[in-house]
């Protein structure tokens, strides 16, 4: 027998009767997997045929899969899923903090609304309940001699357009059964912030300032040299002595991974010299605070400055418009440095091309504002010479 076993002959017979098993095999399986899909496809039908259920290709797709057992996604709650999304595109696109607390937000607001939310929340009716949950919605608004006002237009715009982010995620796992997100655009009014910053007095007036407090001739020391250099405060937060070379800096923006070489003037050039016997942490040019408290001293040096013409800010809330008059110390923060040095150097005419070339900017959408106050400015200026 063990002759026969190893023979030639023997072995061409076992291969080709193995073959053969493996193949009627195989196409059983695939036979009983087609059988299966149809039944599938066929209890769906029949779903929408008891249930009265809208039936359409995405519902019908959703339907099949959830008979199939696809995956464990058409298992998740709403909750469930929007945390998988956060965790996932969290990671993959790895998110600023400040995107995540955006994300968090959104769902802190779809609790409060509707806490046992299910997928059919996100109907086309759901979604205006949403609107309207999120327009009752109040916030501490220092602008405003209330002290607590409804929530702009644009925050209620900002939270919808994150929703549709995780919904266009979910659809994609085949969790949304119907796709009312797509269409749904609901009416809400918006008006474009004014563009804060210091126009140039103002800023050598804040340059040139006498301060008693180190912590705020420091603050104005940060501020100014983002005015004078077109850096964000992300970037002179990270500026080090290393990225000085003489007559120039070069940094690689935090934001934007942009390689910039930004030329110093005689102002950039005097505030770095301030702080050149200093022996800051990590090799650091300034002692800078977090963005946060940035801010707040800020408003209290531009307080001290004088600086408090009054700006008026309109605003949608709850579908009505609110104007408010408030002195411009109130309305500063850190990216005002920046946009003071793009509106000075336009007004001084600089072409917008070369300002790019110090901000990093790619296209000239991003300067539209900016190139409109600029020839403002113009236009007031020849108006002098009806005065003469």
């Amino acid at each position: 027998i063990k002759d026969v076993l190893k023979s030639e002959e023997f072995r061409s017979y076992f291969i080709i009767i193995a073959t053969a098993i493996a193949v009627i095999f195989v196409s059983l399986i695939t036979r009983a997997d087609v059988l299966f899909r149809e039944y599938t496809t066929e209890e769906a039908f029949r779903h929408f045929d008891t249930t009265g259920e809208v039936l359409t290709k995405e519902t019908l797709r959703a339907k099949v899969l959830q008979n199939l057992g696809v995956g464990a996604d058409d298992r998740l709650t709403v909750f469930q899923a929007f945390d998988r999304f956060v965790a996932e595109r969290g990671e993959r696109n790895r998110w600023t903090h400040r995107t995540y607390q955006k994300l968090w937000g959104v769902k802190n607001h779809l609790l409060a609304w509707n806490p046992a939310l299910t997928w059919e929340g996100f109907k086309e009716d759901g979604l205006y309940s949403f609107v309207a949950h999120l327009r009752t919605q109040t916030r501490v608004n220092k602008r405003s001699a209330a002290g607590v006002t409804s929530i702009k237009d644009t925050t209620v715009e900002k939270n919808i357009s994150a929703l549709r982010w995780f919904l266009i995620w979910a659809d994609r796992r085949g969790l949304l059964p119907f796709k009312d997100y797509l269409e749904f655009k609901p009416k809400l009014q918006k008006m474009d912030d004014p563009i804060i910053f210091l126009e140039w007095d103002e800023l050598m007036m804040l340059f040139d300032l006498e301060l008693e407090d180190p912590a705020l001739r420091n603050v104005r020391d940060v501020f100014c040299f983002c005015a004078f250099t077109s850096l964000r405060y992300s970037d002179v937060y990270a500026l080090r002595w290393a990225d000085i070379h003489g007559d120039h800096i070069s940094v690689t923006t935090v934001k934007t991974n942009d390689a910039l070489v930004i030329e110093l003037n005689d102002y950039s050039r005097e505030i770095i010299d301030r702080h050149a016997e200093s022996d800051y942490p990590d090799g650091k040019v300034f002692p800078v605070l977090s963005n946060q408290k940035m801010n707040v001293r800020l408003k209290e040096l531009c307080r001290v400055a004088g600086i408090d013409r009054l700006i008026r800010v309109s605003e949608f809330q709850n579908g009505k418009r609110v104007d408010l008059l408030i002195p411009k110390w109130k309305l500063m923060s850190t990216h005002a440095g920046r946009r003071a040095f793009i509106s000075n150097a336009l007004m001084m005419g600089i072409p917008p091309n070369v300002v790019m070339r110090w901000t990093g900017h790619s296209d000239y959408d991003s300067m539209k504002p900016y190139i409109a106050i600029a020839d403002s400015a113009k236009a007031a200026a020849m108006a002098k010479f009806d005065e003469l």
